[in-house]
């Protein structure tokens, strides 16, 4: 058997065949290429512009919407406002009864300012008292607000702190077994609080052998009590 080979054939050019087939040209006029483009434009500043307009309605609603909610809310408080301001009549006894009440609690605390605690005095002065002496005498004055003020209590004075003021005296008499039983008992008052500028102003023995005895002293402000003062604690206890 023979197998006879046939070469491939090559296909025709058809650009050989048929001339200028291979050509393409765009014929289209200028103007109608420049309409499209501007027609392109024109599309997009229209898309801008309406999403420019849409932007712009949002942010009035939203501004609109808060400022009816402000508004609102103003006119709300104002009423809770008008409520409470016409609730507050109510209570316009109470607020002068209290600001009666405040007067008066300032008055007594002028008028009290230098309240003494006489009888606490008069047991620390007792107190002290050895069990050698008796006391049969003990006259307390107190120095008016209206009189003039006593000069401050010299420094040099140890009963009283320095720059206190003399608010008056007490004077006490009484009788002891010795002469000597005097000095310690002055000793003793002059340690007190509030007492200063002690003075024994006689000291003798009698026919029938008893001594008497006198002792002048000065009180001072420190003995004040502050018990209506308007800071003062309210269970009324001496400062």
């Amino acid at each position: 058997m023979t197998a006879v080979l046939t070469p491939p054939v090559e296909p025709a050019d058809w650009g050989s065949t048929m001339p200028a087939w291979g050509l393409a040209a765009d014929l289209t006029p200028p103007e109608v290429i420049e309409g499209r483009q501007v027609r392109a434009i024109r599309k997009r500043l229209v898309v801008g512009l309406a999403a420019i307009v849409l932007v712009c309605v949002a942010g009035f609603a939203f501004a609109t919407l808060q400022a009816t909610t402000a508004e609102d809310s103003l006119a709300s408080t104002q009423a809770a406002t008008d409520e409470l301001m016409a609730a507050q009549g109510q209570y316009d006894d109470v607020v002068k009864v209290q600001a009666d009440t405040r007067a008066v609690d300032a008055q007594v605390a002028q008028l009290m300012a230098t309240d003494v605690d006489v009888a606490t005095l008069v047991t620390e002065l007792r107190g002290t008292l050895p069990g050698t002496m008796s006391l049969t005498a003990l006259n307390v004055t107190l120095t008016s607000a209206t009189d003039a003020a006593a000069p401050p209590v010299a420094a040099t004075d140890p009963a009283a702190e320095p720059g206190s003021t003399p608010i008056g005296t007490v004077t006490l008499t009484g009788s002891a077994q010795q002469l000597s039983d005097l000095a310690g008992y002055a000793t003793d008052l002059a340690g007190i609080d509030g007492v200063a500028n002690v003075l024994p102003a006689s000291n003798a023995k009698g026919e029938a052998g008893a001594t008497t005895w006198t002792v002048t002293l000065g009180i001072t402000d420190a003995l004040h009590t502050h018990r209506y003062d308007l800071d003062a604690p309210s269970d009324g206890g001496q400062s």
